[in-house]
């Protein structure tokens, strides 16, 4: 992620059964989403039931500042609408859907 002045190592995050796609931390950061080819507004409730399964199960993997993501190659206007909503950055090889926000974990 150095486009953003980052530099953090992304992989996916593997715990027992529990998946997510995208998860990289660095100083006080962490990076946590989904990739998929074509984004429904279902995923954005998945990704946000993740997220909330992390804080209560493992909040010791995260930082204090949280980037929620989907990386995608297209997105329904639900689904952007939806990722707005909850502040979820949405990003293809050549445009953002949604602005990236950093939120406090």
């Amino acid at each position: 992620m150095k486009g953003l002045g980052l530099d953090v190592k992304l992989d996916r995050l593997l715990i027992e059964d529990f998946e997510m796609n995208i998860y990289g931390v660095s100083d006080d950061i962490c990076i946590l989403g989904e990739v998929t080819m074509r984004l429904g507004h279902t995923l954005i409730d998945e990704l946000e039931r993740k997220i909330n399964f992390l804080r209560e199960k493992k909040p010791e993997i995260l930082k204090p500042k949280l980037i929620k993501v989907i990386y995608t190659t297209t997105a329904t206007p639900k689904a952007i609408e939806k990722a707005k909503e909850y502040g979820i950055w949405i990003v293809t090889a050549r445009q953002e859907y949604t602005p990236l926000k950093i939120h406090e974990t």
